[in-house]
């Protein structure tokens, strides 16, 4: 049997990104939350650790958080039989449009904006070279394929990746006759899909 792991990335240390910002500032968190890795006291759920401890391969994104989480679990589970991380940017984080240049007072948690942000990013009513939900879906697609790829040649294959990509690449694992349940995840938590 071949299995995929999807395991969402630790909590960033970015302090920042938990406060409420208004939208002018909204830039400057969200590049501060990309430049830095997981916080010291978020630790792994004991599931994500025995996943990356049974795994033959592990992958993860190149963006800083998503590596620091796989070094954490791949430590934790003293998993040297894995054969290191390899690092792909297929597997990076879907990116948020710039920000509307708005003049607006309103401070919120950064996670409304982001949701804003995404609404206007399907609708496609945002500005800046951004990569469009079509070749999102497609690069989803071409990770899945890589995964599948990795899970028949080493048998069980964890990416420690970011929620957005890893919900899209388990719908399509889903249609390409994986057997598991999609979900978004919260911090490390894990997602598994089997195939005979």
């Amino acid at each position: 049997m071949k299995t995929i792991t999807l395991i969402r990335h630790g909590r960033s240390a970015h302090g920042r990104a938990f406060e409420a910002a208004t939208l002018r500032d909204l830039g400057r968190v969200l590049r501060g939350y990309d430049a830095v890795g997981i916080a010291d006291d978020c630790l792994p759920l004991a599931e994500a650790v025995a996943r990356i401890g049974a795994a033959g391969h592990v992958v993860c994104s190149p963006l800083r958080r998503s590596l620091e989480s796989a070094r954490r679990l791949v430590d934790q589970a003293d998993a040297g039989g894995c054969g290191g991380i390899r690092v792909d940017a297929t597997f990076r984080e879907v990116d948020l449009p710039e920000p509307p240049r708005l003049r607006m007072g309103v401070a919120l948690h950064p996670a409304w904006w982001v949701v804003c942000l995404r609404a206007l990013w399907l609708l496609r009513l945002h500005g800046g070279d951004v990569e469009s939900p079509r070749r999102v879906w497609r690069r989803a697609g071409k990770a899945a394929a890589r995964l599948a790829v990795l899970a028949r040649s080493h048998g069980h294959v964890v990416l420690v990746g970011h929620s957005l990509l890893n919900y899209l690449i388990a719908w399509i694992l889903v249609r390409r006759g994986w057997r598991g349940k999609p979900r978004f995840q919260g911090y490390w938590e894990v997602v598994t899909f089997n195939k005979d």
